[in-house]
């Protein structure tokens, strides 16, 4: 805060982006979480470790895009649940850019990456997670049918 009360932007630029880089790096490791979850096998521990592996390695900067094609390897239905959900959300969709963004804002170090605010990172992080229980919800398509 400087003498007026107001916050320094340049350090709610830094702290956002960094926040931002955070929550996106939750939302990864929870979708590495889920396919591993999705794939586990009550008694093959290596097929668990394989897959556990695999998501790591191929589960990384990921777009929305890319979540699709995830899904489409499970399955067409799955790909197609997410798609739907995803389409009604556009605003979803912008926010888990954003995040991703941020992220690689400060991964990277880019001074060219789109300034963002606290206030912004605490709405995308918010509707960014709709984008995370669709996929979620579509991954599950094939265990319920």
């Amino acid at each position: 805060m400087d003498g007026l009360g107001t916050a320094d932007p340049e350090i709610d630029t830094v702290l956002a982006a960094h926040v931002a880089s955070i929550a996106y790096a939750s939302y990864e490791r929870r979708v590495r979480q889920l396919i591993a979850e999705r794939c586990r096998h009550p008694t093959d521990d290596p097929i668990n470790r394989f897959t556990e592996v695999a998501s790591v390695r191929l589960v990384r900067s990921i777009k929305v895009g890319e979540l699709a094609g995830f899904l489409g390897f499970f399955g067409e239905t799955e790909k197609q649940a997410f798609q739907r959900a995803i389409d009604a959300q556009p605003e979803a969709v912008a926010a888990w850019g954003n995040l991703l963004t941020g992220r690689h804002g400060v991964a990277h170090e880019l001074e060219s990456a789109p300034t963002m605010t606290l206030a912004d990172v605490k709405r995308d992080i918010a509707a960014a997670a709709k984008v995370l229980e669709a996929f979620e919800a579509a991954l599950g398509e094939s265990q319920s049918a």
